[in-house]
């Protein structure tokens, strides 16, 4: 995605960085739905499914809401309540990068026709800003998730974490049920 911005090619940076959420939406709900899965790779291009008369299609093929939605109820009873936090923040993350998903933002840009978009310094706090909280929420849900494999991180993971966390967050994520084994 920084490359995609280094171009000027910010709106598809940021629809990338809206299927960044999507991906790890779909790592958990899928880790938990093997069946969907096998389902959802065998059609992956199907599309939405609506007929809940066949509830492995229907499950495999959903709006994004849904798999957010799942991992949102999923992360409900994390003891820290750091996951929760996590998923509710790229929730909030998704929904304003929707717009660059959607042809209305298209329609009504004041941008300079593809393939480059306007570059402002205001524009590129602003995406950095919610790149790096994404990239954040997305490490802390994942590692939420999956706590056994987290607690195992070796010391240079440790660290490549923990700078992400910042110092705050990270005695936070450790003090608590959450964290990595001292």
């Amino acid at each position: 995605m920084p490359l995609l911005v280094a171009v000027r090619q910010t709106s598809i940076a940021r629809v990338e960085l809206r299927r960044f959420i999507e991906l790890c939406n779909w790592s958990i709900y899928f880790t938990d739905h093997s069946v969907e899965w096998t389902h959802f790779v065998s059609e992956p291009r199907k599309g939405f499914q609506n007929n809940i008369e066949k509830p492995i299609s229907y499950c495999a093929h959903r709006e994004a809401s849904f798999y957010s939605n799942y991992v949102l109820e999923r992360m409900k009873d994390e003891p820290s309540g750091i996951g929760h936090q996590a998923i509710s923040s790229l929730k909030k993350s998704s929904s304003e990068l929707n717009a660059a998903v959607h042809p209305g933002d298209i329609a009504i840009s004041t941008r300079k026709i593809p393939p480059v978009d306007d570059i402002s310094e205001q524009m590129l706090r602003n995406f950095n800003k919610i790149q790096k909280a994404v990239f954040l929420n997305s490490c802390i849900l994942i590692a939420a998730f999956n706590r056994k494999q987290f607690n195992k991180l070796p010391p240079m993971h440790r660290a490549y974490f923990d700078w992400l966390v910042g110092t705050k967050l990270k005695k936070h994520i450790r003090a608590g049920a959450f964290g990595l084994d001292s």
